[in-house]
């Protein structure tokens, strides 16, 4: 096989590749080909390996290894949506922007809003949940795991800054819910309802 009609197989394997990947992603597959993947990245590693190829066919090489770079990544943004349960990826992107938020702040995920009890205790098991739901806004903002704050001192806060809440506010009951802002988790406590 000549270093053109690998060219044109590599960029019709592209293009064929981009078709399975969209059925795929629209249900009506169960896999994209593995085999078909496979070929394609053997023939640029042929092509790149190739001395004798011509300058305009290197240069043709280059511009479809980015083609397939750019849908490779594009592909595993997709796969990454799809695993993580969104519908679309437009579900994600509203989540995640706070589309129709008047403050434009909202967790990764389903917001935590959490009630924090009556007078002066607070419930130990809403603060689990808060701690838990502030764990995974910061693991996903960040892209990494979370940093493993201490359960204890997230607590210490959580009560101290509810008792303030109850004093400044003349509030009985707290609420406290988890947001993300500009990248940044927040947490922010104010009086129940």
């Amino acid at each position: 096989m000549t270093a053109e009609e690998m060219l044109d197989q590599t960029e019709e394997g592209i293009r064929r590749l981009g078709v399975e990947y969209d059925a795929f992603f629209g249900g009506s597959k169960k896999r994209p080909s593995a085999d078909l993947q496979w070929r394609v990245e053997n023939y640029f590693r042929i092509l790149s390996e190739n001395p004798a190829l011509k300058f305009s066919q290197r240069y043709r090489c280059n511009q479809l290894q980015q083609r397939y770079a750019v849908f490779k990544s594009l592909w595993r943004r997709k796969m990454e949506l799809k695993e993580d349960g969104w519908r679309r990826p437009s579900d994600r992107l509203l989540a995640v922007a706070g589309a129709g938020e008047s403050s434009r702040s909202v967790a990764l995920g389903q917001p935590c809003d959490v009630e924090l009890g009556h007078g002066a205790e607070v419930d130990a098991a809403n603060i689990e949940r808060l701690y838990s739901a502030f764990q995974k806004a910061q693991e996903r903002s960040s892209g990494a795991p979370a940093s493993g704050a201490d359960f204890d001192r997230f607590r210490t806060l959580v009560e101290r800054q509810a008792e303030a809440v109850r004093q400044r506010e003349h509030a009985a009951n707290v609420q406290a819910s988890v947001t993300l802002e500009d990248g940044r988790v927040k947490l922010r406590l104010r009086p129940g309802r």
